[in-house]
């Protein structure tokens, strides 16, 4: 027989029922998980709570609060005479034109085209024209100088032949050593170093496969844009010389000069609208110089 009353087992088995369902925020953030793996939902203070911080086994010292950002943003960007808005921008189109090659053809290599091939001249490397290949998904991927890439597609065959039997040694190409994945009828291009392209690229057999019948035509394509005549350093002189001392918008000053000096050079139309802010610090380059 219970020693309670009829009440206070009443009032017990209410406390006990609702034991789990209020939870008070710690001094250590944790993620939060379920009792008895029961799908319940936190209060909304722990939810706050855990998500000030994105890893939530780091301890709330590392929480960057909103003072924090605040302070940052309004003192640190403006010693710099920057807003974080224009920083913010600038980064985000920097990060799109390195991504981007002049003259580019972009082919795909799957039926799903989650990978992706590209061959043009990436102003990021002096013109050099260059193989990418991209995973869609994410817009990164491994790029291959001319001679790499030469070297890939004279050993196309064999590693196809190696992933086919899952068999296949590791191959250095450039920047990349290609390794298999066992088990998966793929590889990965790994970088050497993380001083460029810091990305590993898994890519299928199938894919590889489509690759090596384009082998010709991508050849081709880097013989035909290795001939172009860019012209960059003369046109970049002649803006700074259009310019003088005072240069506060130089985009004006470069339309002018496109119009005027270089209408049929359609290569250097194309450079300036797709790489505007390389072209931009190139011409700055160039002034400081003088």
């Amino acid at each position: 027989m219970s020693n309670f009353t009829g009440r206070e087992q009443a009032m017990m088995e209410r406390a006990l029922s609702q034991k789990f369902n209020y939870y008070q925020p710690t001094k250590r953030i944790k993620p939060y998980r379920a009792k008895n793996n029961r799908a319940v939902q936190p209060p909304e203070e722990v939810v706050e709570l855990n998500s000030k911080n994105k890893n939530n086994n780091l301890s709330p010292e590392m929480v960057i609060t909103s003072e924090d950002l605040r302070v940052f943003e309004n003192e640190v960007y403006g010693s710099y005479g920057l807003s974080s808005t224009e920083i913010n921008s600038t980064e985000k189109q920097l990060r799109r034109e390195r991504n981007r090659l002049l003259s580019e053809v972009r082919l795909p290599l799957n039926n799903s085209e989650s990978k992706y091939v590209c061959v043009g001249l990436d102003p990021f490397r002096g013109f050099q024209p260059v193989v990418r290949i991209i995973k869609a998904s994410v817009g990164m991927g491994v790029t291959l100088t001319r001679h790499s890439y030469e070297e890939l597609a004279l050993s196309l065959d064999s590693i196809l032949a190696g992933l086919k039997n899952d068999s296949l040694s590791d191959a250095c190409f450039g920047d990349y050593t290609v390794t298999l994945i066992s088990g998966y009828d793929m590889c990965k291009f790994v970088p050497k170093n993380m001083s460029n392209d810091n990305f590993e690229l898994y890519i299928m057999r199938q894919s590889l496969e489509t690759l090596f019948t384009m082998r010709e035509f991508i050849l081709e394509k880097l013989n035909v844009i290795s001939m172009y005549n860019l012209n960059f350093e003369s046109f970049c002189n002649d803006v700074v010389g259009y310019l003088g001392d005072d240069y506060e918008d130089e985009n004006d000053t470069i339309k002018f000069i496109l119009r005027s000096k270089y209408s049929k050079n359609y290569l250097l139309h194309e450079l300036y609208y797709k790489f505007n802010h390389f072209v931009i610090d190139e011409i700055r380059k160039v002034v400081n110089l003088r």
